[in-house]
Parts: C-alpha cells; structure tokens; sequence
C-alpha cells in the first residue's frame, strides 16, 4: 500500500505546481488532500502557523544563505563525538596491529566515489537495524560511510544494543583518505 504513496504524492504536487506556475485553477494552499490510512481523497484545511520562523508573520528565515547547514546530514555534536568515535590515526595502526571487525554503511552509489575498506562487511544503512544481527557483539565492531554521520547513528544503536566496543570512523572514508 505504502509503496505507492511517493508516486502519488509526487504527481499531485507536480500538477499544484504546474498550477501555480500557470496561474490556474485552485492550488491547495491551506488544504490537504490526501489520506494514506484509509486511501482516499479528502479535503482537510490547515490553518497557517502564525510563530512559523519562514512564513509567519514575524519570519526570522528570510533566505538559504548556507544551503549545506539546512540541507546536510547532521551528525553528532563535538560532546558526542568522544562517545563512540574512532579518529582516523587510531584505525590506521589498530588496522595493522589487531583485529576489528570493519562494517561498510555507506550506500550502493556511493561504492565508486568511495569503495569500502578490504575485508569489510557491506551493510548499508537503509538496512541496517534488519541486519545487525549479523555482527558479533563481543568483537570490536568499527562501522564507517562517506562522511560519518551515519555510522556514528549505527554505532549508537549497536551501543544501545548492547554492543560495548562498537565505534564510528569519525569522518568517515572522507577524513580516512581513500
């Protein structure tokens, strides 16, 4: 049922733009139409939020000045960053001197940009909470992706989980070098 929902939606906001754009019809402003749960058409009215920081009437966000700040994953705060990170120095020699179990997150498209590290298990993230059972949990588990956001979010879990030496890359591939 649900698989079909982004398509739908799509398609309705492509033609309330093409509305817009056009200046006809009614667009939706204020309305919405659509009902997942019971999977039919219906017209509910939304009241404008008058404390909203972009549309209020008071805004405070007038403009993107930086784009990446609002559109970026944000990953942990510096204070967080000690709990279960790992810089990349310390991977490099514990790389050569023990053994880690080393976790891939990253997503299939970003493999060319940045292929994962040798003799790493390929978990990407969309997945992850399905397959993390797959780990060892008395291993020491480091997990990394592009940038670190995302590892840094599966170590918590494997953390939370129950997993006391899993860690993220801090950085990522990125911050590793490739």
């Amino acid at each position: 049922m649900l698989g079909v929902l982004p398509g739908i939606i799509g398609s309705m906001q492509a033609a309330e733009t093409l509305k817009m754009i056009l200046g006809i019809g009614e667009p939706l402003t204020g309305r919405l139409l659509f009902d997942s749960m019971d999977m039919r058409l219906r017209e509910i009215r939304m009241s404008k939020n008058p404390d909203c920081p972009v549309c209020g009437e008071h805004p405070t966000i007038t403009d993107l000045s930086d784009p990446e700040a609002y559109c970026s994953v944000q990953g942990p705060s510096s204070d967080e960053c000690s709990v279960w990170e790992m810089m990349p120095e310390d991977l490099r020699s514990r790389l050569a001197n023990g053994s880690l179990m080393l976790v891939d997150v990253s997503e299939e498209w970003e493999q060319e940009d940045y292929p994962g590290l040798p003799n790493s298990l390929h978990i990407p993230y969309p997945i992850f909470t399905r397959r993390m059972f797959e780990l060892d949990s008395a291993a020491e588990v480091v997990l990394y992706c592009s940038a670190g956001a995302r590892s840094w979010i599966a170590a918590g879990m494997l953390r939370r989980a129950g997993f006391e030496r899993a860690w993220s890359l801090r950085g990522g591939l990125a911050a590793f070098g490739k």
